[in-house]
């Protein structure tokens, strides 16, 4: 199973744009197949010129390399393309939802995608690297009851898993495709009987790990293979000390691991964890600190790469700005390196999400209102290995709402990031944004 393998396109590619845009009802496609009437031109495109689409990318202008933009979303730096995308593919789907039901991965030859489309109902879609992403796919209807969905792919095998909302009992499935979107197996695998309300996801080798927090507050840890099947299972009644709000799993080079959380201290301050976990599923070493300052509460980010993780997460500065801290953590359980700030002040910024890219990190999030900013965006920021941003670039328009983006990334420069805006009448937009950004990786210390 897996991914049909896409051609590369030209040697610096072609970025498309896709909006997933919700109304409860059924699926259909803006442009695409199974209406009879044209459709309306979605927003941005140039039949419809006077609604918001998605912009062309910026010049940072703290430690981001600089660059021009020009009419086909492209920044250089002399002959060096930093980043691209076109915005001539827009998309448009029946349903959507604010926050928490996005999942994105990425392999070598595409991406999967999974959102919420209203109604309780979810659904696929794979992206190619290069050409035209396949049509929407209905994965799950309401009776499923998918809540916060998490995607890991493994040789190629993309794992959904997801909590079921009714009754906290967790399923993962996998994601078969070939010459058409994901689709779920027909085969549906509950890793225990017991309540989970929190739960990270990872690849391990051929298969997957999957790590949640049961009912009572204890750790479990399923290794599941490909299709996943449960090949072991581990429980950790002593990891936390006090009840965690939000966990992450990441594998180093080396076959250790990394688990982390947020939590309170004995003071009641938020903080973040983590504990080693070695190749045996055996955790060595105390729980260290993974944050510096004290973090807002809001879910945080997880990325590993080699052998150290970015962390970013949430905090308000002087109690009044919104932040977004990214620090790095390494193998030996400390942190190292500044801690770096995706936006610097007066602009204010939330809704984080972090993936590895080159040997750095790309983190993408939701810029709100502030001075000099009117207008709510989602940005990308790349951060190279030596935890400085080297370039960042607005994708859209959205707004204050929405919930957390989403953001996977290629070892060759593709990046996938999708998020949620809501209108003043709470109708709910999913958006994807696919980027090639080879001057980027570059900059992050990765290779073309």
């Amino acid at each position: 199973m897996g991914f049909r393998r896409y051609g590369r396109g030209l040697r610096f590619g072609v970025t498309q744009v896709l909006a997933l845009v919700g109304v409860a009802g059924g699926l259909f496609l803006h442009g695409g197949c199974g209406r009879d009437e044209p459709p309306a031109a979605p927003p941005g495109s140039p039949s419809n010129p006077n609604q918001k689409g998605l912009k062309g990318f910026d010049a940072g202008t703290q430690d981001a390399g600089a660059g021009e933009a020009d009419a086909g979303h492209t920044i250089r730096t002399g002959d060096q393309v930093l980043c691209s995308y076109q915005d001539a593919d827009l998309f448009a789907f029946a349903g959507g939802a604010e926050g928490g039901g996005l999942a994105v991965a990425a392999d070598g030859r595409g991406f999967a995608m999974v959102f919420e489309g209203g109604a309780g109902e979810f659904f696929a879609r794979a992206v190619p690297l290069s050409g035209t992403a396949d049509e929407a796919v209905r994965i799950a209807g309401p009776d499923v009851h998918i809540a916060e969905p998490l995607l890991a792919v493994a040789g190629g095998d993309f794992l959904l898993a997801f909590r079921d909302r009714e009754d906290d009992r967790l399923f993962v499935r996998s994601l078969v495709s070939g010459d058409a979107s994901p689709q779920l197996r027909s085969d549906q695998v509950a890793t225990d009987d017991h309540g989970g309300v929190l739960v990270a996801l990872a690849a391990r080798g051929a298969g997957f790990l999957l790590a949640f927090v049961d009912g009572e507050g204890v750790l479990q840890l399923r290794q599941l293979d490909a299709a996943g099947g449960i090949d072991r299972a581990e429980s950790h009644e002593d990891m936390f000390e006090r009840a965690p709000r939000d966990l992450h799993l990441g594998f180093f080079e080396d076959g250790h691991a990394l688990v982390s959380w947020s939590a309170e201290d004995a003071e009641g301050v938020p903080v973040l964890m983590g504990r080693m976990l070695d190749p045996e599923l055996v955790f060595r070493g105390a729980a260290f600190p993974l944050s510096s300052i004290e973090p807002d509460g809001s879910r945080f980010g997880f990325a590993v790469h080699g052998q150290s993780a970015g962390v970013i997460y949430g905090a308000v500065e002087g109690g009044v700005r919104d932040a977004i801290k990214f620090q790095r953590a390494e193998r030996d359980g400390t942190t190292s390196g500044p801690l770096l700030n995706i936006v610097n002040g007066p602009r204010r910024s939330r809704d984080g999400a972090i993936a590895s890219f080159g040997q750095g990190y790309v983190v993408s999030h939701r810029v709100l209102t502030s001075r000099g900013e009117a207008q709510e965006r989602i940005e990308v920021a790349f951060v190279n290995q030596f935890g400085s941003i080297v370039y960042r670039g607005t994708v859209g328009d959205t707004s204050e709402r929405g919930g957390p983006t989403v953001v996977a990334a290629t070892q060759d420069g593709h990046v996938l990031t999708a998020w949620s805006t809501v209108a003043r009448d709470g109708t709910a937009t999913t958006h994807a944004a696919k980027l090639y950004c080879p001057g980027a990786l570059i900059l992050c210390g990765g290779t073309l």
